[in-house]
């Protein structure tokens, strides 16, 4: 149970992309009857990921999206590598080469995690399986410059720790790290950058929301163009959400929470809620409505309602929501 005291179309986002605060961070709440008012500072950067629980009105943990660079996850007896994304981070899988060898970046395949956060559409696929190793391309800094690229595989995981080799891609550095599985949270957090394990993610009982640049994969019939955009994901524990644009957010009743379905795909309301005018900046769309159930069971109907805050800085999602 959790704890009672504990992201327009296209997001104009250009290819740019405080540390980890585990503890629970109350927010000042706007009554409006059952309703409440909650603003979250993302930063005009975009450099935070917070995490957000309704049934609370509280902002669980943030963390500094620079400070990780892959997770990895158990999940159903599925072993599967998450690539951070929020930077345009990708993965390339070299399977005809010793990890002792330079790697020519003209040879590799790039692949994006699909934004849904389903664990048969990764990037790395089921790393158990794999006899070779990763290239990860860390994403890009906010001025737009290329953050940098490291290899990694898995050596060895057991029911408790996972062993991670990394190393640069000249062969200059080549490290051994163990990384401890926690089972407490959905996704255990490495940065590669650092050879170090991160505590990213607050307990996956803990929130529902986090608000996070991410990538977004416009697909057509014969390719796809990946692009960053700023947004919600669901946690991928429990939570499930759905669109109801149909009904006034006012008029929005237990009733029709019960009668819609509910998916599981982590970016259900993900970043269209806004778009971007050249005149205005970020718009709100008005009547774009969303439902969430939570571990608990509990309803809510959520609407945002701006992206700027008091200053006019973007990256400030405000929202309202109320439990049905």
């Amino acid at each position: 149970m959790k704890t009672i005291a504990n992201f327009f179309r296209i997001a104009l986002c250009s290819f740019l992309v405080l540390s980890c605060d585990p503890g629970e961070i109350p927010i000042e709440p706007v009554d409006r009857g059952d309703a409440i008012i909650t603003q979250l500072e993302l930063g005009p950067s975009y450099d935070k990921q917070l995490y957000f629980d309704l049934g609370t009105n509280s902002l669980i943990a943030e963390n500094d999206k620079n400070h990780w660079d892959v997770a990895f996850i158990q999940e159903n007896g599925k072993y599967r590598i998450v690539a951070n994304d929020s930077r345009g981070g990708k993965i390339a899988y070299a399977q005809n080469n010793a990890f002792e060898d330079a790697i020519s970046l003209s040879d590799l395949n790039w692949n994006y995690d699909y934004p849904s956060g389903h664990l048969d559409s990764t990037a790395a696929g089921n790393y158990l399986d794999s006899a070779g190793f990763y290239i990860m391309d860390l994403g890009l800094n906010t001025d737009g410059s290329n953050i940098g690229r490291r290899k990694f595989k898995v050596d060895t995981i057991d029911a408790t720790h996972y062993s991670v080799r990394i190393g640069t891609l000249n062969g200059a550095i080549d490290t051994t790290i163990t990384v401890e599985h926690d089972v407490n949270t959905n996704l255990t957090c490495i940065s590669l950058r650092n050879f170090s394990q991160e505590a990213i993610e607050p307990m996956k009982e803990d929130w529902d929301l986090q608000f996070t640049q991410y990538m977004h994969l416009f697909i057509t019939d014969s390719s796809f163009t990946p692009y960053l955009v700023t947004g919600v994901l669901l946690n991928r524990y429990e939570v499930t959400a759905a669109s109801l644009d149909s009904v006034l957010f006012e008029d929005i009743s237990r009733e029709n929470a019960l009668s819609v379905q509910y998916y599981d795909n982590i970016d259900r309301i993900g970043y269209d809620w806004k778009y971007y005018d050249f005149d205005e900046g970020f718009v709100i769309l008005p009547n774009r409505n969303y439902l969430i159930k939570d571990q608990e069971d509990r309803y809510f109907k959520l609407r945002f309602l701006n992206f700027y805050n008091s200053l006019g800085e973007k990256g400030a999602p405000e929202f309202e929501f109320q439990e049905l």
